[in-house]
């Protein structure tokens, strides 16, 4: 959202959240309402926080409970006096507080949907949430706030043109493809060098970690980088992730050839990505992970294609991204699950300089091509002004 409001006057933003790990960027937006704290899985918080909600103390309970605009929220809210809502929305309480805010201010909305998280709410790909037998009524109820905003919207937004063209067909609406933008100002071009003998392979894995994503695809690649380096192939694997994602360290982790780090600052990633000889993305291939990423762009993948670094996919070849990069020929993707499938694809980057120089040089235009966020920010800025005042 930074890259997509940068420019807009920061005092006439104003922006709704509810975690408090996020930093909120003052350069950007001036104004921030965070809700009160959400309940865990401790039965003290819980009643806790019922007792704070019913009386009136908390804006919400959970994404599975319910929220409402408490007074103060509707003080922040008549103070600011937003002309129009932008939301990603996500889950039953955000959905629906979504829908509240746009029916109590009676303004326009704009929704921008990055997952088809609503096919699987509240499971999203975790096999586990299902043993909670309302998990179903959950999704119904879910469902309907959701349809309710598609049909609100004067502007609908989808994250790739594969998932506008499943929404189109599912809701009878249409949708505008809004993929995630890079400056290339801050992206310099980056020579391919041929590896010298001895010289060791380093491939880098920079995101967010998690079981319904790519956790699994994630430890198949560590595998098979640990398991060629144990043959003697000098390989090594980095990967970058937040704090919550070192919780999967020691599943993933193979030392000294698989390692962790922390994640780099945003500024300085140019430089990070391009110090690696590969760059990697990594999506489970089980039926539901799958189903609830399938239409979904990743935020890494305009980055990594800009960088001149090439770029290897794993995962199902039903994904948005990995079906971009087969049919634009920007990356090379192992779409057949499997070890040995990691590391035949590895020996050939290793050994097939031209072919990395091929990969980086594709991706590095296609990237200019379709994901320069300077005229997709001035042609999403004007469309929020017209869909605000038509």
């Amino acid at each position: 959202m930074s890259h997509l409001f940068s420019g807009w006057p920061r005092e006439s933003l104003a922006q709704i959240h509810s975690d408090r790990s996020i930093n909120p960027n003052g350069e950007i937006c001036a104004r921030y309402y965070q809700l009160s704290d959400r309940i865990t899985a401790n039965p003290a918080d819980w009643w806790r926080r019922t007792v704070d909600y019913v009386g009136g103390r908390a804006d919400s309970l959970d994404g599975i409970a319910s929220v409402r605009i408490t007074p103060r929220l509707e003080r922040w809210l008549k103070e600011f006096q937003p002309q129009i809502v932008f939301s990603q929305m996500g889950g039953l309480w955000l959905t629906r507080l979504t829908n509240m805010v746009v029916k109590t201010l009676q303004i326009p909305l704009v929704v921008h949907v990055s997952d088809d998280w609503i096919s699987d709410w509240p499971v999203n790909g975790l096999e586990r949430r299902n043993v909670f037998p309302i998990a179903q009524v959950l999704n119904y109820l879910c469902r309907l706030e959701f349809v309710n905003a598609i049909k609100a919207a004067r502007l609908r937004y989808c994250i790739s043109q594969a998932m506008c063209t499943q929404y189109q067909a599912r809701y009878g609406f249409e949708f505008s493809a809004l993929h995630n933008g890079i400056n290339p100002q801050q992206w310099s071009e980056k020579g391919i060098e041929p590896k010298r003998a001895g010289e060791p392979f380093r491939i880098f894995y920079s995101g967010s970690i998690s079981e319904n994503g790519n956790l699994q695809s994630l430890k198949d690649v560590s595998e098979a980088v640990a398991g060629l380096a144990e043959q003697g192939v000098p390989i090594r694997m980095e990967v970058a992730t937040h704090t919550t994602g070192f919780s999967f360290r020691p599943l993933i982790e193979r030392p000294p050839h698989v390692t962790f780090c922390e994640l780099v600052p945003y500024a300085d990633l140019p430089r990070r990505l391009q110090e690696f000889d590969l760059l990697l993305i990594a999506l489970n291939f089980d039926d539901v992970s799958s189903r609830w990423l399938r239409y979904s762009m990743l935020g890494k993948v305009a980055e990594y294609m800009i960088s001149g670094t090439p770029v290897l996919l794993y995962g199902p070849q039903t994904n948005a991204s990995i079906a971009y990069a087969v049919s634009e020929d920007w990356g090379y993707a192992v779409t057949d699950r499997g070890q040995l499938s990691i590391q035949a694809a590895l020996q050939r980057l290793i050994a097939d300089d031209g072919l990395r120089m091929s990969l980086a040089s594709n991706a590095r235009r296609i990237a200019l091509r379709d994901h320069d966020i300077t005229s997709m920010r001035g042609d999403f800025q004007s469309a929020v002004c017209e869909a605000a005042f038509s």
